[in-house]
């Protein structure tokens, strides 16, 4: 069974596939919606790898480059 930190991720991970397939089609906000779903996906990543780490902007600097 899944704990609630991996469902989590998942439902992240499915938002930014989501924003990735909806970005084509919005004119002029494809930028925003690829900066959705790489912010999904570096959440996620966060949830997965320490899901009761304090949330820092640092955190987000940590993640590689998508």
């Amino acid at each position: 069974m899944a704990t609630h930190a991996e469902l989590a991720a998942q439902l992240l991970r499915e938002c930014a596939r989501f924003f990735r397939a909806v970005g084509p089609q919005q004119e002029g906000g494809q930028a925003d919606m690829v900066a959705f779903a790489e912010t999904c996906e570096v959440v996620a990543d966060l949830v997965v790898k320490d899901p009761a780490a304090e949330l820092t902007v640092d955190s987000f600097q940590e993640q590689p480059p998508v």
